[in-house]
């Protein structure tokens, strides 16, 4: 993932800021990149030739294009939840079996995740919006199995958590240089092999519990 002329990315998300700085930036350091939402996934196919193949996948945030999910305190409301878990669980799910092959293609075979601090089980201070986050912490868990499953094929995952309450500008970059950065390997003590342990990182690279 070091060297990045002439490779090729995908950013599966809406217009939303964090999207458009990791598209920016991919595409300041020689990326070509493409910026889609789920709904238009389908048309992937027919971007990338398969012989060339998908480097980098990356599943966007999309904070702000919520439905009203209710406060912890309150019942939620059920269609909203299922609206929201439809798009942010199932659609990368149905991107990733669509992309499956390109990636399988692709040399870089890094598959990343943009979310919020807010997902953390254990980092969740936040009373509001509570079927949101129990949205985003399904999609974590998505992540993980994932990992088990396609990390014996050589796959790496990222995921990258900013603190919904603030969101300082540059957070899409600070989300591209932790996603190209290659983690510790020690094949002798797995204790000290990051990069077969799957854990969230905020912009300052500390660790999130789940």
């Amino acid at each position: 993932m070091v060297e990045k002329k002439g490779k090729t990315a995908l950013i599966c998300g809406e217009n939303t800021e964090v999207c458009r700085e990791a598209e920016e930036c991919l595409k300041e350091m020689g990326w070509l990149v493409w910026r889609l939402g789920y709904g238009e996934v389908q048309a992937a196919e027919n971007l990338f030739k398969k012989e060339d193949g998908l480097d980098l996948l990356v599943f966007g945030d999309d904070e702000g294009i919520f439905p009203r999910t209710g406060t912890i305190y309150e019942n939620q409301e059920r269609p909203a939840v299922l609206q929201a878990y439809e798009h942010h669980v199932n659609g990368p799910l149905k991107a990733l079996r669509l992309l499956k092959p390109l990636l399988d293609q692709g040399g870089g075979r890094r598959i990343c995740y943009i979310t919020t601090r807010d997902s953390s089980n254990n980092m969740c201070f936040d009373h509001e919006r509570y079927g949101e986050h129990m949205v985003r912490a399904a999609r974590n868990m998505q992540a993980r199995i994932q990992m088990n499953r396609l990390g014996p094929e050589g796959y790496t995952f990222r995921v990258f958590c900013y603190d919904g309450s603030w969101k300082m500008k540059g957070t899409g970059q600070q989300a591209v240089l932790y996603f190209l950065q290659d983690r510790s390997r020690d094949e002798f003590c797995p204790a000290h092999e990051d990069e077969r342990r799957l854990v969230m990182r905020d912009e300052g690279r500390r660790e999130i519990p789940w």
